[in-house]
């Protein structure tokens, strides 16, 4: 965190997921300590439409480019 409010003068809006390591103690001691430089946003629960690395990671669990099976002709 300290190395993204370095450079940036102004203040900065983070939208984070819901992850478990987002919402530990260590982060949000952090963002108390600068909350006057650093703004954050958690998205809903559920909401794979707001999130599109989530999207993303779903595509490439779902099907792996080099995973990809021929279709056989009839």
């Amino acid at each position: 965190m300290s190395r993204l409010i370095r450079d940036p003068p102004k203040k900065i809006f983070l939208i984070l997921d819901n992850l478990k390591v987002h919402r530990s103690q260590a982060v949000r001691t952090g963002l108390k300590a600068r909350r006057d430089r650093v703004k954050v946003f958690y998205l809903p629960a559920y909401s794979p439409e707001l999130n599109p690395d989530g999207l993303l990671n779903s595509d490439l669990k779902g099907d792996p480019p080099g995973n990809r099976r021929k279709r056989r002709r009839s």
